[in-house]
């Protein structure tokens, strides 16, 4: 996001969030780093075409309720799964099934 905010000198085709989370839920250095800054949701929406937030129920670091703050934000409907925890490569053909959609 924060590239997208700085570098993207047109729109993108599609920005792809996955278990991301919308606060410093932890205190790990970069992750409170990344949400030193505010974001600027009306800039993001405006170089992204096509927005997908993708979210495991069963998340045990980033809580549900982050994907429909991002949705909020960003004007986006969050898609949930079950049971995929923290996305990780056994769940990578979910997120590759929201990018294709993104192309389409």
């Amino acid at each position: 996001m924060r590239l997208l905010e700085k570098a993207a000198p047109k729109p993108i085709r599609g920005l792809v969030l996955v278990g991301s989370p919308f606060a410093s839920i932890v205190s790990v250095k970069a992750l409170m780093d990344f949400f030193d800054q505010p974001i600027d949701w009306a800039d993001l929406k405006k170089k992204a075409k096509k927005i997908a937030i993708i979210q495991s129920h069963n998340d045990p670091f980033v809580p549900p309720d982050h994907a429909l703050r991002y949705g909020e934000a960003l004007g986006a409907k969050p898609t949930f799964t079950a049971s995929d925890g923290h996305f990780i490569g056994r769940t990578a053909d979910r997120v590759a099934e929201e990018i294709q959609k993104l192309l389409r």
